[in-house]
């Protein structure tokens, strides 16, 4: 199912031509990986994943994480590689976003950790990965464990 949508979601991109904030071109893979995160964190937290195709994107909300202090987004970036870094474009940091770091190596997902976008924008700034894309990058030991996300979650 997940390879499907993934399908759907590259399609309706090359479709419409869309290329993404920043001017970054997604590769053939983007949304199946994506999807793996999000799948991952959705096992985890309860929430249910968003399958709908958007040749837009999702503007950098996978989930809405009611908590305690209110309604948060959700963005999750998924890593292929060990050990994984969260990475968020400069661009398209918000500081009151919640970024989950995911991870997909070798069909294994995994979930690292997470943080608020306002200190993901303290995180070293550069041009990390292969694509020509500023980014913030936090390594995982600077992130918060994933337990104190589902803690801060509201009682249904």
């Amino acid at each position: 199912m997940g390879n499907y949508i993934a399908e759907v979601r590259s399609e309706a991109i090359r479709r419409e031509r869309q290329v993404r904030p920043g001017g970054r071109i997604l590769n053939e893979h983007s949304h199946s990986v994506g999807l793996e995160g999000e799948y991952a964190f959705s096992l985890y937290s309860g929430l249910p994943i968003d399958l709908s195709a958007r040749p837009a994107g999702d503007c950098g909300v996978d989930f809405v994480l009611p908590t305690t202090l209110g309604d948060f987004n959700v963005d999750v970036k998924t890593a292929t590689h060990l050990p994984p870094w969260l990475l968020v474009p400069v661009d398209e940091c918000r500081e009151m976003t919640i970024y989950v770091l995911a991870s997909y190596v070798g069909d294994v997902g995994k979930l690292w950790g997470w943080e608020w976008g306002k200190r993901v924008k303290k995180g070293e700034r550069g041009r990390f990965a292969r694509e020509d894309m500023e980014n913030y990058r936090l390594m995982v030991k600077d992130l918060r464990p994933m337990l104190d996300l589902l803690l801060a979650l509201r009682p249904k």
